[in-house]
């Protein structure tokens, strides 16, 4: 019930309200001892706190996401975590973290069967992207088309 309260309110932009709702359903799922929901629902809190501009907190909640992603042993949702976190560090302009995220997300990614199927915030292409947003950014340009091309063969 929470978590439908959560979502909803998150889809009417009503922020504050889902963070509550969330916070509930991550209290209501540790009792019931459902990890796979936890750490769903941190990232949840993390992607909320990220489109807010709360960098910093964001991160918070994608570490504690990570604790029970990696409960789980769901490699391509740990991945998806180490992406999050290093988009924020990225935001914060904190590229060396946000490179290290990367590295580890693509890490994890490699080693999962018929990857480059995978479309979407899962895929390739989207850490090919962050990789190339940090490295121009933190002026390695050179990097940054390298990881341009890579993103670019994936399509």
């Amino acid at each position: 019930m929470w978590v439908h309260y959560a979502h909803h309110n998150k889809g009417l932009n009503k922020l504050e309200n889902a963070i509550f709702y969330y916070e509930k359903a991550i209290t209501l799922k540790k009792n019931l001892g459902n990890i796979e929901r936890v750490f769903q629902l941190y990232n949840s809190l993390g992607f909320i706190f990220y489109l807010q501009g709360h960098w910093q907190r964001a991160i918070h909640y994608y570490q504690d996401a990570m604790v029970y992603a990696y409960k789980t042993g769901d490699i391509l949702e740990i991945s998806l975590t180490y992406l999050n976190m290093g988009d924020a560090y990225a935001q914060m302009h904190d590229y060396q973290n946000a490179v290290e995220c990367f590295e580890k997300s693509l890490t994890l990614k490699s080693n999962i069967p018929n990857i480059e199927k995978v479309s979407g915030l899962h895929g390739m292409p989207k850490i090919f992207n962050s990789f190339s947003l940090s490295y121009a950014h933190s002026g390695n340009l050179e990097k940054a088309q390298e990881y341009i091309s890579l993103c670019e063969n994936c399509l």
